[in-house]
């Protein structure tokens, strides 16, 4: 396999000095550097949601420009960028020597049958599911840009129960399902390296432009904000392929976040 230049957003050595080189030699570098001086923040926050909104959203040109040549630095000194899959498997080495498959929903939910030993309330509760649910993450992996994102309040979940399709049919069981889910299988966030042509051929919507966008918006966020301690880069995005083993670059186990995570909020 030929070597890789992975771009991780979390891992600020692969993308600091490139992106530090770039802006300043930029054409639109003035601007910027203009709205980081002011003493509000009103200028640099429009530059920045011109970085983050949907292209046809954004009136500056200037800026358009700037996220075209973006994606463009994103070619020339990248192969691959990094992407993080939570789940929590039963076998950790079945991902590491077979690599990451698409969801099987009608996998998964036999599978829910074997858990929670209850064929009859499973296809009740999967019966009175809207179909787009299911076809939702069909065929599909479900990754993260970047590893502090996954691990939001709001997305830690896949490590705490796993499939999202079996932790719905859980809750609607009961608790005593739940807490199952619990107990079963190893939180494990997959650390994948995905080649740039993924991006955009095998993802639901194109992810390119928002890999090459994401290191500038925390580059900018860290120049403004110098001291500000955690800098989470949010995202996330479906893969419609399978990922091989080679592209797996690690498996972080992170039972000790989650007791720590339950520990904190015990707590409160």
């Amino acid at each position: 396999m030929n070597s890789m230049n992975i771009l991780d957003i979390d891992d600020v050595l692969t993308w600091h000095e490139i992106y530090t080189r770039f802006i300043r030699d930029d054409p639109f570098w003035k601007a910027i550097e203009t709205a980081l001086s002011e003493e509000t923040s009103d200028r640099f926050c429009e530059i920045l949601m011109g970085l983050g909104y949907e292209i046809k959203y954004v009136e500056w040109k200037e800026l358009v420009l700037l996220r075209h040549r973006c994606a463009m630095l994103l070619r020339e000194n990248y192969t691959h960028v990094a992407a993080y899959h939570a789940c929590r498997p039963i076998d950790v080495n079945s991902y590491l020597s077979r690599g990451i498959v698409p969801t099987n929903t009608e996998k998964l939910i036999e599978e829910a049958k074997k858990v929670f030993n209850d064929v009859e309330g499973v296809n009740k509760v999967v019966k009175k599911m809207d179909d787009s649910y299911f076809n939702h993450g069909r065929d599909k992996i479900g990754f993260f840009m970047s590893r502090t994102g996954s691990l939001e309040s709001g997305y830690s979940h896949y490590l705490r129960y796993g499939s999202e399709l079996v932790q719905r049919i859980a809750s609607s069981l009961g608790n005593w399902a739940i807490q199952k889910l619990l107990n079963r299988g190893t939180p494990i966030l997959f650390r994948c390296a995905l080649p740039l042509s993924w991006l955009d051929e095998f993802t639901t919507f194109p992810m390119m432009e928002s890999y090459a966008l994401k290191p500038l918006e925390q580059l900018l966020v860290r120049l403004r904000w110098p001291n500000k301690q955690e800098f989470t880069t949010r995202g996330a995005f479906l893969l419609k392929r399978f990922v091989p083993k080679e592209y797996i670059i690690e498996a972080i186990d992170m039972t000790s976040f989650l007791a720590e995570k339950n520990l904190a909020i015990d707590n409160e």
